[in-house]
This record gives C-alpha cells, structure tokens and sequence, in this order.
C-alpha cells in the first residue's frame, strides 16, 4: 500500500516527543543537556501526568512499536526478514506494555528486559531484511534505508537522548520506514 512508510514515520515523531520526557525522568542527572534545557516541556510533562511523567509516557511509546509494525502489516506479501522484523516489533510491543503497565511487579521487570534485549535483534533484523532487498532486486526506496541509515541513527538516537531502547528506535523506524516505502519483495 502507498503510504504505508507514514506510520512508522509518525512513530520517529512520537520518539523524538516521548524519548525526552521519559529520559529526563528516568534520570535527570544523566540527562543530556539539550534535554535538560526543556523545562517547559518537563513542568507540562508533570501537569499532564501527575507527577510520574516517566510511566505515564512510557506507557505511550508502545504507539512507536505498533507504528513500525502498522508500515509493515499494510504491506501484502513479505520475504521473510521482514515478517521477522513483525515479530521483532510486536515482541517489542508487548516488551514495553509490560514494562510500563506492570512496573510494580516482578512480570513488569521481565518485560523490561525482554524490551532492552529485542532492540539488537530489531536492527539486526532491519539491517538484514534491506540487504535482502537489495539482494532481491527491490525498488531502492524499500531498501537504502534500511541498510544504510538504521544503525548510524539508531547510534545517533542513543547519543542524543543517552537511553536504550527507546533513543535507538529511531534508527529501527528509519529502517523500518524505507521497507514499508517500496514494493513489497516475494517470499
């Protein structure tokens, strides 16, 4: 489907929104300063939340993973790399509703760790699905993202915003951008 590459383009804006509310949060101290310079947008974070702005935002970033799954689901057929990054992303998905929603328990830290361990196997899986592209004869869109501009943003996401796994999901939507862009590759 045309357009498909908008939904995980909407889920790089929804990171660059929700990484620096739930970072500077998490840890204020360790927040980068261009971070820390937004304290508008940290006293509205408080108001709207209540004063947890980090769980009530973080709740949120579940919209980023099911964003990038979206591109990908409104494509038709899919070679294999890419139905794993699908499930790449709803493990993610799922990762961070238990991560967010269930915090207070022992089930919640799981699903955090499950979160922080899914983001090496998302880019790799973009990374790998691209050159398969590119290997397959896809149209340049649905590949040259993918391979080329997922690791160096992911790395730039993490540098900017000084958290896993959400600074480095901007590389992953990138990625995951460029393969919802082109023609669908055969299996």
């Amino acid at each position: 489907m045309r357009g498909a590459w908008l939904l995980p383009a909407g889920g790089v804006v929804a990171t660059a929104i929700l990484a620096p509310i739930t970072v500077y949060a998490f840890s204020e101290d360790e927040t980068p300063a261009w971070i820390r310079s937004a304290e508008s947008l940290h006293a509205l974070a408080d108001d709207v939340s209540g004063g947890d702005p980090y769980h009530w935002f973080g709740r949120y970033f579940v919209l980023v993973y099911l964003a990038g799954l979206g591109g990908l689901l409104l494509r038709r057929r899919e070679h294999r790399p890419v139905r794993v990054v699908m499930v790449a992303l709803g493990a993610g998905a799922l990762a961070d509703l238990g991560a967010y929603w269930l915090s207070d328990s022992s089930l919640g830290m799981v699903a955090g760790i499950v979160e922080f361990l899914n983001l090496p196997v998302l880019l790799g899986t973009v990374t790998f699905a691209g050159w398969r592209g590119r290997r397959a004869g896809a149209p340049v869109a649905s590949w040259a993202p993918a391979l080329l501009l997922t690791v160096p943003v992911a790395l730039i996401g993490l540098t900017a915003f000084n958290y896993w796994p959400h600074g480095p999901m901007l590389g992953v939507l990138v990625g995951v951008a460029g393969l919802s862009a082109g023609r669908p590759v055969p299996p």
